[in-house]
């Protein structure tokens, strides 16, 4: 817990969700793009 508290510490851990949340984003494009290739 002592972890969490150090600042580099937190700023990686944002930095790691935001990718996270990045690649979600990406996944559902991807998966948006192929579902109108699809009906196409």
């Amino acid at each position: 817990m002592i972890l969490l508290q150090k600042p580099l510490v937190m700023l990686l851990i944002s930095r790691f969700s935001v990718i996270l949340s990045e690649a979600k984003d990406l996944k559902a494009l991807a998966q948006d793009d192929t579902k109108i290739i699809a009906v196409t």
